[in-house]
Formats: C-alpha cells, sequence, structure tokens
C-alpha cells in the first residue's frame, strides 16, 4: 500500500474512532489498484481481524491537496459488510494521482457516513 493510500485510511479511522474500533491498518492487504484516468480504486483484502462496527457504508475521507493537482482530489472509504473494501481517490480537475509525492489531507467539514444499503 502507497504512503497515500495509508495516510487517508489513518485519515479515516482516526476521524470515525467508534467504527474502527478494532482495525488494524498494517492487516491490510492490496488486492487490485485500476487506475481510472480520473483517480484510482484500491481495493483490500485482509489477514486477519479488520472489522469496523458499520456493515455497508462509505466513509467520505479528506481532500487530497498537492502542487501536481489542479484542485485536489476526493476520497471515500467503502466498507462492506464489516470489511473495509475498497478506497476511491477521485482528481478534481486536472492533475494525475500517479504524480503526488507530497501531499496535504484536509477535513472539509462536509465529512459524514452516507449508508450505502438505503
Amino acid at each position: 500500500m502507497s504512503e497515500l493510500e495509508k495516510s487517508i485510511i489513518q485519515f479515516i479511522v482516526s476521524s470515525y474512532p467508534d467504527d474502527f474500533k478494532s482495525t488494524c491498518i498494517s492487516e491490510l492487504i492490496v488486492s487490485e489498484r485500476e487506475y481510472t484516468g480520473s483517480g484510482v480504486i484500491v481495493c483490500f483484502e485482509q489477514r486477519g481481524n479488520v472489522v469496523t462496527s458499520s456493515k455497508t457504508v462509505n466513509f467520505i475521507g479528506p481532500l487530497i491537496e498537492s502542487s501536481v493537482l489542479e484542485l485536489g482530489a476526493e476520497t471515500v472509504l467503502s466498507v462492506k459488510n464489516g470489511r473495509l473494501d475498497c478506497l476511491d481517490i477521485l482528481v478534481r480537475g486536472c492533475g494525475d494521482i500517479k504524480a503526488v509525492s507530497s501531499y496535504r489531507l484536509i477535513d472539509e467539514d462536509v465529512n459524514f457516513v452516507c449508508d450505502s444499503s438505503a
């Protein structure tokens, strides 16, 4: 897992401590990484007990700010059946997520939990 991906997940986990009480990021393994042209989707498998208290939801994550991204990038962490499923990074405007080496993660004050089963 890249440092950027790890930082985003740590940011989300620390933003929702009640939902991620027993989550161990070091147990995550990237099973697939798909560059979409407008970002990247990173799918995970787990080596242990990486479980959240939420069943199936999307956690809106931080904005990625970087000099190589015109308007930054949005992040969403999907949980399916209580397990971390995938991280979706969507670039706003122009820029290539593969070119991001230095960045800042920003909470946009719109961080909320969306129940994707509804």
